[in-house]
C-alpha cells in the first residue's frame, strides 16, 4: 500500500473558514504499480453542512515507468 490509513481522525474547522486541509502520508517506493484508490468519509460535522458528498475517493497515480523487457 502507498498510504497510512488512518480512521477516526477529528478534524477542526474554526469558524469562518470553509475548508481544511488534511495531509495523508503518501509513501513513494521503487515499484510499477497500478493506481490505488482509498476513500474519505466525513460525517457528524456538528453546527455545519458537508457539500460535495462525505464520501471522497482519492486515487494515488504511480510515479515509476514501467520498463518491460522484449
Amino acid at each position: 500500500s502507498d498510504y497510512t490509513a488512518q480512521s477516526s481522525v477529528l478534524v477542526t474547522i474554526p469558524a469562518g473558514q470553509t475548508s481544511i486541509t488534511q495531509n495523508i502520508p503518501i509513501t513513494d517506493d521503487t515499484l510499477f504499480e497500478t493506481a490505488e484508490t482509498f476513500t474519505i468519509t466525513m460525517s457528524s460535522p456538528g453546527s455545519a453542512t458537508i457539500s460535495g458528498g462525505a464520501a471522497q475517493t482519492v486515487t494515488i497515480t504511480d510515479n515509476e515507468i514501467n520498463i518491460s523487457s522484449a
